[in-house]
């Protein structure tokens, strides 16, 4: 539906509507409703025809791989904060992103 409703609209970064259920969810503490809307809005995104890269953060121990849009960098920091949520809530392996982003 977010993704429906973004093409609705002159958008310069479709990231902002995805961006608007990610934290919604968030913000009510359900972040597996979080992860899987902006699982779903990127299957969308993909659909469409925009790129969308497989990108693998990684420190000397541990590594995340997380889906980048490089024409969307609302689309993006959606999936930086929701690593970094399931890292606190230990759902799934991953590292400190933006130390790494930093070192690179």
């Amino acid at each position: 539906m977010l993704f429906a409703w973004s093409r609705d609209e002159e958008a310069t970064d479709l990231g902002l509507y995805a961006s608007r259920g990610v934290y919604q969810y968030l913000a009510n503490g359900l972040v597996e409703h979080a992860s899987e809307c902006l699982k779903s809005f990127i299957q969308s995104y993909k659909a469409e025809s925009f790129e969308v890269e497989k990108k693998t953060l990684e420190n000397a121990t541990k590594s995340i791989s997380l889906d980048y849009a490089p024409d969307s960098p609302l689309l993006n920091c959606c999936s930086l904060v929701l690593a970094a949520v399931n890292k606190k809530e230990g759902t799934q392996p991953s590292l400190d992103p933006m130390r790494t982003c930093l070192n690179q």
